[in-house]
């Protein structure tokens, strides 16, 4: 008995040749090659991001602006990030308001920045963090003023 096959079969079986032909040339090395580098191969990752020994950058004030206007990360006075994520099993929100104050860090004026984790609505962790931006566009974290419990017990960091 012979078999037919309708339009909606046929369509489907050249479909299906056409993919395993196309599918068949994507391994091949034709004639030409892209060629690229990874730079951070270049370098080991302890060089890159060291973690051995002291962190001491230098730091020239002079080198600093007033305003966080990077194009990743602008923190314009207002601005409100939310975060939502899990610790262990635990949902935690993290809302931080860039506030209009700056707070004068070894000779760098630096924003500060209102930052509340909670967990089940309730705060875990209040702190304001202060960045700053050199003229490169680079925005460095400089620290922060950390408070747990009631408000009137913190540390600097």
């Amino acid at each position: 008995m012979a078999s037919r096959i309708g339009k909606s079969g046929f369509t489907s079986v050249v479909t299906a040749a056409a993919v395993v032909v196309i599918a068949s040339g994507c391994g091949s090395s034709g004639g030409s090659s892209l060629t690229t580098t990874n730079v951070a191969a270049a370098q080991p990752a302890s060089q890159l991001a060291p973690i051995h020994g002291k962190y001491s950058p230098a730091i020239d004030p002079s080198n600093f602006v007033s305003t966080i206007d990077n194009k990743y990360w602008p923190l314009e006075p207002g601005t409100t990030y939310h975060y939502k994520g899990v610790r262990g099993t635990t949902p935690q929100t993290d809302n931080e308001t860039v506030t209009n104050q700056t707070r004068n860090i070894i000779g760098v004026a630096s924003t500060a920045v209102r930052d509340v984790v909670s967990e089940h609505g309730k705060p875990v962790e209040r702190t304001v963090d202060y960045y700053a931006q050199d003229k490169q566009g680079n925005v460095w974290y400089m620290g922060e003023d950390s408070f747990e419990g009631p408000a009137t017990r913190g540390s600097r960091e």
